[in-house]
């Protein structure tokens, strides 16, 4: 996973389209953690849609990731383009068409504000 934190950019990306194929259970957290923290919007994207649509996780695996992604969307630091992909991704998985408000996706999905 060090390939994650590689200061080479192509690293990375190729690093998170291995997880998002990959699959397994493990590569959700830091999947989660790219989609948070890398400083490249590309790579954040990326892990975005691994995460969302493009990867090779099932739908029960994509679920286990949705109150992470609430949390993402309530997170003040995020930009605006990264929260977007959020609720996106929120929307992808979850096929509900709520608005870009992590708390009506609090409440949708029963969790208290963090």
């Amino acid at each position: 996973m060090s390939n994650l934190r590689d200061p080479n950019e192509n690293v990375r990306y190729w690093a998170v389209e291995g997880l998002a194929y990959l699959a397994i259970d493990a590569s959700l957290a830091p999947l989660l953690e790219v989609f948070r923290d890398d400083p490249l919007p590309m790579i954040r994207e990326r892990a975005a849609c691994g995460l969302a649509q493009s990867g090779m996780f099932s739908a029960s695996q994509r679920q286990t990731v949705v109150p992470a992604l609430i949390d993402l969307a309530g997170d003040g630091a995020l930009d605006d383009t990264t929260r977007g992909w959020v609720f996106q991704a929120l929307r992808d998985i979850t096929g509900e068409s709520l608005p870009r408000d992590a708390h009506a996706w609090r409440v949708r999905y029963g969790q208290r504000g963090r």
